[in-house]
């Protein structure tokens, strides 16, 4: 019996479940019955409408641990406001997975898992003052909404970071925001039928920390924006246009992305730019790929080898940890193939297997691409960040001085390498790493910054920065455990 907003009151509420319906499992919509809530461990498995259902009636609402599949749009938000959505995951929408088509004010998303749907998220809007932020979430194996696997159209301000888009059926990334902004740091591009990113339009746009790999297109695409700057490392490879696409003259930025396109090189046409271009990395290496089994999910045969049958899968949602998702099988056993796009379809049978976005541990490997790289602005290869040390000063890619704007109509500064800590009664739960916050370190690029418990491992002695930009008294922890 799906649930609506009359029988849910302001309250905290756990372990909801809704099978097979008709209509929306979850309608949070048409009345004041449904502000100030948290829905906490909810399922929903085929619906023909939302799984998830809000509307402008809605504020101020808590949506996490929730696992959607197979329905027409995984959630749906229409004008509702303040809300905070994650950790969760939703797959196999036939619509988008998550679907914003008209304004929304104050939106938070982090620990998402979007995969195998017809579109990962869709976000429209039209005022300066709407801000959205979408943090450490994965958005894998989709297909378009109509010109990437992740739109956003006419929004206010938009950050996304610590991120990774990959397998995706078109471009991983659309922007066509008009006056507004997008601040895209410490994130994966990787093996998208299209561009890793394209916008079309957006007068602020901000690339720190990007990695764009094996895209059919550009690395990055930029038309018509008038203020971009690239700032950290550019670190691409096997994008198959260019790396740097259709930036606009003005803002020193070429094809070969750095004046010379040489490898380390950080000189730009014009601009302030200073991201170091690291050309030619092959990633393959950086990432488990191809999980042999998972014991968690429920689908038959898993247990003992990852491979199935898509018309097969029964369980969309659960695996050994939350980087992982089922793909189109590539050829062998290789990791980031034009093979691997596109979404395993449920009705027509396809190969699909197991990926595992989870980073190596870099000492095993000797890959040190991604792992433990978030703060080597210099243009010398490999130099790793400074060990995080439970007691002693925190390392030097979360000092207070490390920050970027989030280009919201009240601008706030917040740690490039770092993200919030959420739900712990501190700070104002955006994910982003605000003065005055309980954080995460971040030592790599993409949505995995390491596994196991962080509150054991202490914290280190945060150093304020000093700057007009700085960030100040923090409590940072970090990840026992970085790479497998």
């Amino acid at each position: 019996m799906p649930l609506y907003a009359q029988t849910l009151n302001k309250g905290h509420f756990r372990k909801l479940s809704v099978g097979t319906t008709s209509e929306s499992a979850l309608n949070l919509s048409g009345g004041d019955g449904s502000k100030f809530l948290w829905i906490d461990s909810f399922t929903a498995d085929g619906s023909s409408a939302e799984g998830i259902k809000l509307d402008s009636s809605v504020s101020a609402a808590r949506i996490s641990n929730f696992f959607i599949s197979n329905t027409d749009t995984g959630i749906s938000l229409s004008g509702a406001d303040n809300i905070t959505i994650g950790p969760g995951s939703i797959a196999q929408s036939s619509s988008e997975g998550l679907n914003s088509p008209s304004s929304s004010l104050g939106i938070t998303m982090y620990g998402l898992n979007i995969n195998n749907n017809s579109g990962a998220i869709f976000v429209q809007g039209s005022s300066s003052n709407h801000d959205m932020t979408i943090v450490q979430s994965q958005f894998t194996n989709n297909d378009r909404v109509s010109s990437g696997a992740v739109q956003f159209e006419g929004f206010g301000s938009i950050v996304f970071s610590h991120n990774t888009v990959a397998n995706n059926t078109h471009n991983g990334i659309y922007t066509n925001l008009g006056s507004y902004s997008l601040v895209m740091t410490n994130t994966l591009l990787m093996n998208n039928l299209g561009s890793g990113f394209e916008g079309t339009d957006g007068t602020v746009q901000r690339f720190h920390n990007i990695g764009a790999f094996n895209n059919n297109g550009f690395g990055i695409a930029s038309y018509y924006a008038s203020d971009v700057l690239l700032t950290g490392q550019l670190i691409f490879n096997g994008n198959a246009n260019a790396d740097c696409g259709n930036f606009s003259g003005s803002t020193g930025v070429s094809t070969t992305c750095t004046q010379s396109g040489n490898d380390n090189s950080n000189t730009y046409n014009s601009g302030a730019h200073t991201a170091v271009y690291r050309k030619d990395r092959d990633v393959k290496l950086s990432f488990i790929g191809v999980a042999e089994d998972d014991s968690v999910n429920h689908t038959a045969g898993v247990l003992s080898d990852s491979r199935v049958t898509s018309t097969d899968v029964t369980d969309w949602s659960y695996f050994e940890n939350s980087f992982r998702a089922f793909s189109l099988m590539g050829a062998g056993s290789d990791f980031l193939t034009s093979d691997e796009r596109g979404f395993c379809d449920p009705v027509s049978p396809v190969n699909c297997d197991i990926l595992d976005f989870s980073l190596l541990n870099s000492f095993n490997t000797g890959n040190a691409v991604l792992l433990n790289q978030s703060g080597n602005y210099t243009t010398s290869d490999g130099q790793l960040n400074d060990p995080f040390e439970a007691g002693l000063d925190c390392p030097s890619a979360i000092h207070g001085d490390e920050t970027l704007s989030d280009e919201f109509t009240s601008t706030r500064y917040f740690l490039a390498n770092a993200i919030e800590i959420l739900d712990d009664g501190w700070g104002d739960d955006n994910g982003l790493c605000n003065s005055n916050e309980r954080c995460i370190y971040t030592p790599n690029i993409g949505s995995y910054q390491g596994h196991g418990d962080y509150l054991a491992s202490g914290v280190c002695n945060f150093v304020d920065g000093v700057t007009a930009q700085a960030v100040s008294r923090i409590k940072m922890y970090a990840f026992p455990i970085n790479g497998y």
